[in-house]
């Protein structure tokens, strides 16, 4: 995705950027998004239903099995 950039061509470290759409989670209000690269969200954006940090856990899997 294009928010992953390389340190270095020589280093093996990446830098995620653009946290600009962020939110701070509260655990009593269920939060609906409707944004995020397509291939690279969860399920339950798609289908516009309250996520949490699993939706994080499912698109950092996806992006470590393209990569």
């Amino acid at each position: 995705p294009e928010n992953i950039m390389c340190q270095s061509r020589s280093c093996h470290q990446i830098k995620v950027i653009d946290f600009g759409l962020t939110q701070i989670l509260n655990p009593n209000t269920p939060l609906r998004v409707l944004f995020g690269t397509p291939e690279f969200v969860a399920p339950e954006i798609i289908s516009f239903e309250p996520i949490g940090t699993e939706s994080d856990m499912w698109s950092i899997g996806v992006i470590c099995y393209v990569l």
